[in-house]
């Protein structure tokens, strides 16, 4: 088998750097031999070579860096051209500066000093030019694969809105006819074909119920991040009464619920539709009775979701808390609770499993956070 090794990456550019700055240390140590320490003492000339090697030593070691880094090879260049061209203009000024004044009889001290550090100014300015000049370009760059990610989002959301939709309506009509159809032939069938019936109007609400949840779904995942005050009394109401409509022999009671407001958004409903009407498709009991008790405190309201029945199914808690990635939108079971517990989340609550003291049953608390009523 064939091994392809990445190419290696070409730092010609930062070695550029790192020889310019090595080419400085070396005028800071060409003038260090030169100096004459006897008639003008050490203090002088030992402060100015240490400002030099300093300099320098910058140079040098941003090279380095910089190869190490993952800076474009041709960013690169740029920075070593920079710090080239700011060696060359601070040179030839200081140059042109000294021969104007020595045409002019005037007499310069220590010219060595004054042209090494020039020229080490110009390169820490070069330097500092350069880096600058790449770093504008990669912000720029990440602003433009940010723009790009956002359109790009965009357009997958749209997409999957009108796929979404065009399910719906397709799928509802589709379900409208079989329905409607069933309820023809149930005038015409004896008491033993009415299971079938039923089975097919049963399946029928089903796919209808699995079309919603991948609507509540697309709508988690697709809708801005935005959070308003939502009344509770509103969305829960709401759905008993839906709900009591669709299962008449299922009864609620509710306890607590006043005019208090959650942070949520428009898809808060949704949560206590799946958590109420699990508690009704999984009671065992004849006559199932749901209590609905909300509990307030400073910061936030926990509503208690209980049922008369055994209890959710073994294993249904892990259902609704398992991954995106693991989760079936079509599944049966637990689907529901899934969106409830990720809706929750979205708004900063929590969602969890509790026994109910002296019962064999369990109840649903949903906890969110409490916001202020809008005026």
């Amino acid at each position: 088998m064939v091994s392809h090794q990445p190419a290696p990456r070409k730092r010609g550019g930062a070695w550029g750097v790192t020889l310019l700055g090595i080419s400085l240390v070396g005028a800071a140590l060409a003038y260090a031999v030169s100096v004459d320490t006897e008639t003008g003492g050490l203090l002088y000339p030992l402060v100015d070579f240490l400002v030099l090697v300093s300099l320098a030593s910058t140079v040098t070691y941003s090279g380095y860096y910089l190869g190490k880094s993952d800076v474009e090879p041709k960013q690169l260049w740029t920075v070593a051209t920079s710090v080239g061209l700011g060696i060359i203009v601070m040179a030839t000024l200081m140059g042109w500066q000294l021969l104007a004044q020595l045409r002019m009889g005037g007499v310069v001290q220590a010219p060595l000093v004054l042209l090494v550090v020039t020229q080490s100014v110009g390169a820490v300015i070069g330097l500092l030019v350069g880096i600058y000049h790449i770093e504008t370009i990669r912000k720029e760059r990440k602003l433009q694969e940010a723009r790009t990610a956002a359109r790009e989002a965009r357009e997958e959301n749209d997409q999957l809105e009108f796929l979404n939709h065009l399910l719906r309506h397709h799928m509802f009509n589709g379900v409208q006819v079989v329905r409607s159809y069933a309820t023809i032939l149930g005038d015409h069938v004896d008491e033993s074909g009415q299971s079938h019936i039923e089975t097919i109007q049963y399946r029928s609400d089903r796919l209808v119920a699995i079309v919603d949840n991948m609507r509540v779904l697309v709508q988690s995942l697709t809708d801005d991040h935005h959070l308003d005050p939502q009344s509770l009394a509103t969305a829960i109401e709401n759905e008993i009464e839906v709900l009591g409509q669709t299962y008449d022999q299922a009864t609620f009671e509710v306890h607590g619920l006043d005019d208090q407001y959650v942070s949520a958004d428009s898809l808060l409903p949704a949560v206590f539709e799946n958590l109420l009407r699990n508690a009704i498709e999984h009671n065992t009991a004849t006559d199932p009775h749901v209590t609905v008790r909300v509990e307030t405190t400073d910061e936030t309201v926990a509503v208690h979701i209980i049922d008369n029945g055994d209890g959710p199914p073994d294993g249904i808690e892990e259902k609704f808390l398992q991954s995106a990635e693991l989760r079936d939108p079509t599944a049966k079971e637990g689907t529901g609770l899934y969106i409830a517990n990720r809706l929750v989340t979205k708004y900063g609550g929590d969602i969890h499993l509790e026994d109910d003291a002296g019962t064999d049953s369990a109840r649903f608390v949903v906890e969110l956070p409490l916001a202020t009523a809008p005026s």
